[in-house]
């Protein structure tokens, strides 16, 4: 093995913490702060001391609008570390696309074996009103994903197929409607419903409350 090769498995932009990781989101759910942070692999012979992640934060306009600076102190041969802060942000959002670029450096970075796993990047959307778990128009093509889950997907649930979504919402807001993408598999008449139900009940396998339910509507 190299003597020094550490890489960076990945970065993550959580804007209310809990790993959860939005495409979209509204300028008004937004805080005062947002979950960054990235994993670190140390797969070189030596030990890399004095480890640091830079997260720096860039508005539509490639400005910098927030930055954390991570100390990870040192990652021993064979270790995998977890570079974790909360970043500041501005008191307003624009709306547009905003990157987030992870860099590191150790004692030994100069050394390292293959630079170019060093830094990843993240973006996100901000938005008057649409929030999506999904980045598809946002995130680079590159990096993104995409597959069909639909009533064809499962042997035995071919019909009343539900599927939840997490949406964290910090202030108060209409729900006008919902977006849906239609895969090559989509058949013309399906019923498509919508609803939203409180997250404590359905953590706590209750029945859930439903607020809104487009099918009765």
């Amino acid at each position: 093995i190299p003597d020094n090769e550490i890489s960076m498995s990945y970065g993550y932009t959580a804007q209310f913490g809990r790993g959860y990781e939005f495409g979209r989101v509204p300028a008004a759910q937004f805080l005062a702060d947002m979950n960054v942070g990235a994993e670190l692999v140390n797969a070189g012979a030596n030990a890399q001391t004095n480890v640091n992640v830079n997260v720096s934060l860039k508005d539509p306009s490639s400005t910098e609008v927030g930055s954390s600076s991570i100390d990870v102190a040192d990652i021993p041969q064979g270790d995998t570390a977890l570079a974790d802060a909360n970043m500041t942000l501005p008191s307003t959002l624009t709306n547009g696309i905003y990157t987030a670029d992870f860099t590191m450096t150790s004692d030994q970075i100069a050394d390292d074996d293959d630079p170019s796993n060093n830094a990843r990047q993240r973006s996100f959307e901000v938005t008057d009103n649409l929030y999506s778990m999904d980045g598809i128009g946002v995130y680079p093509p590159a990096i993104l994903s995409t597959s069909q889950t639909g009533t064809n997907s499962f042997l035995d649930n071919a019909v009343g197929v539900g599927f939840l979504t997490y949406y964290q919402v910090n202030a108060q807001t209409t729900f006008y409607g919902a977006e849906i993408l239609l895969g090559a598999s989509s058949e013309a008449g399906t019923l498509v419903s919508f609803a939203i139900y409180d997250t404590t009940d359905v953590v706590a396998g209750q029945v859930p409350f439903m607020f809104v339910d487009t099918a009765s509507g």
